[in-house]
């Protein structure tokens, strides 16, 4: 499984401008991240203080399981997805550009 950095954040104008229609489409939101980390497709998942904007870690085959996962969620939260190396990998890397020199 190739693990996935993503970023994600509210769309404010696809928000409800309605008190209480905004804090029931949030918690609906709030309900699907849970169901998908108890069934692991979302491996982490964070909110920043300010609510409306985190990062989540997908473990996924490919991008597009990733985007499958992420297209209920459209279109009230935007993403910015990025491929997430591990520190052996990067090491790794490192090491064979050091010796192509």
């Amino acid at each position: 499984m190739t693990k996935f950095y993503v970023e994600w954040w509210l769309d404010p104008a696809r928000m409800p401008v309605d008190a209480e229609e905004r804090v029931r489409g949030w918690l609906q939101i709030l309900e699907m991240v849970k169901a998908d980390m108890a069934s692991g497709k979302i491996r982490d998942w964070g909110c920043a203080p300010e609510g409306d904007f985190g990062h989540a870690i997908i473990e996924a085959e490919n991008g597009t399981e990733v985007l499958a996962s992420l297209l209920k969620y459209r279109p009230y939260v935007n993403f910015k997805v990025a491929l997430a190396l591990t520190v052996d990998q990067v090491i790794e890397t490192v090491k064979k550009m050091a010796a192509q020199k």
